[in-house]
């Protein structure tokens, strides 16, 4: 066989195989659409979801709720860099139920866009009652289908399954401003 007929073959595999791919994802888009997933979620784009995923920050405040944890006289609500690291620590009252936050370091300086993610820490008298997940509101900008159905993109670039959404509310006027 000569070197240009093989090339030509191969293409032609190359084009067979990318067509069964896009069949098998406009299958899917199909079957989810007809389940009325994309159609139901894409009403949340420019609402806010709840979720303990990192949530972007870009110098506006974030709204976090706050789990109440019996028992607790001291809580501490820990920051974390979207790498996973701990950028801040502050003391927040036991009875806090939302925070907004602010984004502002030990400096006094905001901390820089990214993505975060927060945990609060109870204790009482000094011994750890409970660790567990903060969770945020954040902005949908869209919505995709995927092998595990529907994935929510959120702002900054984000994204969280559906299973990972606790609240859904329309956009806060001060995230409008």
């Amino acid at each position: 066989m000569e070197g240009t007929d093989f090339a030509v073959q191969l293409a032609t595999f190359s084009g067979v195989e990318q067509q069964v791919l896009t069949n098998a994802l406009l299958k899917e888009m199909l079957l989810a659409s007809e389940e009325g997933e994309l159609g139901q979620f894409s009403d949340w784009i420019g609402r806010e979801v709840r979720t303990s995923k990192p949530v972007w920050f870009d110098g506006k405040p974030l709204a976090l709720t706050v789990e109440d944890v019996a028992g607790a006289d001291t809580m501490t609500l820990v920051t974390l860099d979207e790498n996973g690291r701990e950028v801040m620590r502050e003391k927040i009252s036991p009875d806090t139920s939302e925070i907004e936050w602010q984004g502002i370091g030990k400096d006094g300086k905001p901390l820089p866009s990214g993505f975060y993610s927060f945990r609060i820490e109870a204790t009482s008298n000094g011994e750890t009652l409970k660790t567990h997940d903060v969770e945020a509101y954040t902005r949908v900008t869209g919505v995709e289908i995927t092998k595990d159905g529907p994935s929510l993109i959120l702002e900054g670039g984000g994204t969280a399954g559906i299973k990972d959404v606790t609240a859904l509310r329309e956009r806060s006027e001060t995230a409008k401003s």
